[in-house]
């Protein structure tokens, strides 16, 4: 098995992380190039706009 990294990048809060390593998403994930990563429940998601959705339930 060819382990290949898809995911370029992971931003978590603030903060845009270089993804060096292979990670298992799912299809529909591991191909984008950046993913979001919620900072209080580390939930993971495809795009900023849901990201930012998101975020609107933890400042409740």
């Amino acid at each position: 098995i060819t382990k290949v990294k898809y995911v370029d990048k992971i931003q978590i809060g603030n903060y845009e992380i270089d993804a060096w390593y292979f990670s298992p998403f799912p299809e529909d994930y591991g191909k984008q190039p950046k993913l979001w990563v919620c900072e209080y429940c580390l939930k993971y998601m495809k795009f900023e706009r849901t990201y930012r959705f998101h975020l609107v339930s933890w400042q409740r």
